[in-house]
C-alpha cells in the first residue's frame, strides 16, 4: 500500500527481507508500491501465495510504521543517556562506557590525520551512534542497527555529517562491503571496530579456526579496509596503545601482550587482503616485514615493490639485501665508527650510505617509497665495490665489528623501505 511509502527505504527493505525473504522494488532510489517474492509452487491460480504474503507484509509494515513514530517521541540524546543499562560485554562494561572510549579514540584519530575540524562532529556522532540500541525498530529489525540511529538523527535536525557518521559507522561489514562514504563516518567506524578488537583480545579471547563469535577477524579486516580506502596515514601502534589505555583496568592481559597479539592479527588480515587483491605472496611478506606501524604505508610499500618487480634493477637489489643480511645474521647490534674506516671502499660506502639515509628518511615518512627505493638503488655500486675489495671479517676485532656495524646500519636502512630478504628470486621459485 502506497501510504507505507512514507517510511525510509531502509525500513521498508528490512520489513520485506527479514522473515519473508521478499525483494524490494526500487526506482531511482525510491521504493515503489510493489514487491517480489519467490515460491516453490508451480502455480497459484487463485493468488493465495500473493495474498498471503501481502497480508503478512502489511502487518509487518504496520508494525514498522508504529515503531518509527513511537521511537521519534524520545530524542536520541535521551536514549544515549540510558546506554549504561545495556552491557557491551560482561567484562568490558556498558555501551555508555564504550561511547566514551569512542569519543577519545575518534578525537585522537582526528588529531593524528590533521583533521581537527572534524573533531566536534566525530564526538557528537560517538555520543549518539549506539543510542538506537534502545529503539523498538532495532529490536524488531536488528539489521538496521546504526542505520536507524542515523535516520533518526537526520529527522531530529542534527548536522548532516553527524547523522551520516552514525548511519555509516558499522560499515564495512565485510571486505566486499564499501567503507563509509564520509571521513567522519570512517573515523567513527575505525574507532568502534578497534575498541571492540582491543577489548575482546584484552580479556584473552582469540579467534580459532572457523570460530570467531565476537567478529574479531571481521572487525580487523574492516579497520584495514577503512584505513586503506581512506588513505589514512598514522601510527597504528600508537593508536592501539591509545585504545588499550582507554579501557583502564578493565583488560586482563598486560598491555604489551595485547599490543603484540593485535599487531599479529592485523598482519594476518592485511596478508589476506593483499593476496586476495592478486599481489605476489613474497612481495606481500616483504612489504609487511617492514612493519605495519603505518598500515597505509604497507600498501604503498607493496605497490612500489610490485611496480619494480619487472625492472632489471630488481634482482640486483634483492641480491644486495640478502647478501648484507646473510653476513650480519645472528650478530649482536653495534654502532659504526667513521674513524675506524680504514679502506677507501668502506669510506666511500659509509659516505654514500650517510647521504642516502639522510634523504630516504623524509621520503619514507611521506610514504614516497618509489623515490626512496630509487635512492636505495644508488648504494649498489659502492656496496659491490666494498664486497669485492674489503674483507668484512678482518682479523682486527675492532675493524671487523665496525664493518659489520656498517652493514647492520645499511640493513636497517633497507628495512625502512621493505624487507627485501623475503622476496623469492628466480632460482628459489
Amino acid at each position: 500500500p502506497e501510504d507505507y511509502l512514507e517510511l525510509p527505504l531502509e525500513v521498508l527493505s528490512a520489513a520485506l527481507r527479514e522473515g519473508q525473504k521478499l525483494f524490494a522494488v526500487v526506482r531511482e532510489g525510491r521504493q515503489i508500491p510493489s514487491f517480489v517474492g519467490v515460491a516453490d509452487a508451480p502455480g497459484d491460480a487463485k493468488s493465495h501465495i500473493r495474498k498471503g504474503n501481502e497480508r503478512v507484509l502489511k502487518a509487518r509494515l504496520e508494525d514498522a510504521r508504529f515503531f518509527w513514530k513511537q521511537d521519534l517521541k524520545i530524542p536520541l540524546a535521551k536514549r544515549a543517556a540510558g546506554l549504561e543499562l545495556i552491557v557491551f560485554q560482561e567484562k568490558l562494561g556498558t555501551y555508555k562506557e564504550k561511547a566514551l572510549r569512542l569519543k577519545t579514540l575518534g578525537s585522537y584519530v582526528c588529531d593524528k590525520i590533521d583533521e581537527k575540524s572534524l573533531k566536534k562532529e566525530v564526538v557528537a556522532a560517538a555520543e549518539l551512534c549506539k543510542a538506537d540500541l534502545h529503539t523498538e525498530m532495532v529490536r524488531e529489525f536488528p539489521s538496521l542497527q546504526g542505520k536507524v540511529g542515523g535516520l533518526y538523527a537526520r529527522v531530529e535536525g542534527y548536522p548532516v555529517a553527524v547523522a551520516q557518521a552514525v548511519y555509516e559507522h558499522y560499515k564495512p561489514v565485510s571486505l566486499e562491503d564499501s567503507s563509509p562514504a564520509s571521513l567522519t563516518g570512517a573515523i567513527l567506524s575505525l574507532a568502534d571496530k578497534l575498541d571492540s578488537v582491543v577489548g575482546v583480545v584484552g580479556i584473552g579471547i582469540q579467534p580459532s579456526g572457523s570460530s570467531d563469535p565476537f567478529g574479531i577477524r571481521r572487525n580487523a579486516a574492516g579497520i584495514c579496509k577503512v584505513i586503506l580506502d581512506k588513505k589514512l596515514s598514522l601510527s597504528f601502534s600508537r593508536l592501539l596503545e591509545k585504545a588499550i589505555l582507554a579501557y583502564g583496568r578493565a583488560l586482563e592481559m598486560p598491555a604489551a601482550e595485547i599490543l603484540a597479539s593485535c599487531l599479529g592479527l592485523f598482519v594476518q588480515r592485511l596478508r589476506h587482503i593483499y593476496e586476495t587483491q592478486g599481489f605476489r605472496y613474497d612481495l606481500v611478506s616483504a612489504a609487511l616485514g617492514a612493519g605495519i606501524d603505518n598500515i597505509f604505508h604497507s600498501y604503498l610499500r607493496l605497490k612500489t615493490l610490485d611496480d619494480l618487480k619487472k625492472s632489471p634493477s630488481f634482482a640486483p637489489l634483492i641480491l644486495m639485501a640478502k647478501r648484507v643480511n646473510n653476513i650480519i645474521r645472528g650478530i649482536p647490534p653495534w654502532k659504526a665508527n667513521p674513524e675506524l674506516l680504514a679502506e677507501k671502499e668502506e669510506r666511500e660506502l659509509f659516505s654514500t650510505f650517510s647521504i642516502i639515509a639522510e634523504n630516504v628518511r623524509p621520503l619514507v615518512e611521506a610514504g614516497d617509497f618509489a623515490k626512496a627505493q630509487n635512492m636505495i638503488l644508488k648504494m649498489q655500486a659502492p656496496l659491490s665495490s666494498f664486497f669485492d675489495k674489503v674483507l668484512v671479517m678482518a682479523e682486527d676485532k675492532k675493524i671487523r665489528r665496525n664493518r659489520l656495524a656498517l652493514l647492520q646500519a645499511i640493513s636497517r636502512l633497507l628495512l625502512q623501505v621493505a624487507d627485501y630478504s623475503q622476496v623469492v628470486g628466480e632460482a628459489e621459485k
